[in-house]
């Protein structure tokens, strides 16, 4: 969701990100930690993600700058292994399930 942000700390903060689709990416590629979130702000170039989401930490969920983006992965376990796997392997995945909005979803 555009000027929204998880304000805890989370778990992994990466700078020098040039996209939200990067950030996706980074959130999705994850293997430190299950990425459930990431909040991308483009002024710095920051990516947050969290193993938290807007509903699982509503306390830290807030208002922010109007060009950050808040974005969830939304699959389910068995999904995300899957993710997970095929990208070891080097096969090109799909996001169809990593939200950017409330409404919107990548294909």
């Amino acid at each position: 969701m555009s000027g929204f942000e998880l304000s805890s700390e989370g778990n992994e903060e990466i700078p020098g990100v040039r996209s939200a689709a990067e950030c996706r990416n980074l959130c999705l590629g994850s293997s430190f930690f299950e990425c459930r979130s990431a909040t991308y702000y483009p002024a710095s170039g920051l990516c947050k993600l969290s193993e938290e989401t807007r509903r699982s930490a509503p306390q830290d969920y807030r208002p922010a700058g109007r060009t950050v983006q808040y974005m969830e992965n939304e699959c389910s376990d068995s999904e995300c292994k899957i993710i997970s796997s095929l990208k070891k392997h080097g096969q090109q995945q799909q996001h169809k399930n990593f939200t950017y909005s409330a409404i919107t979803k990548i294909d």
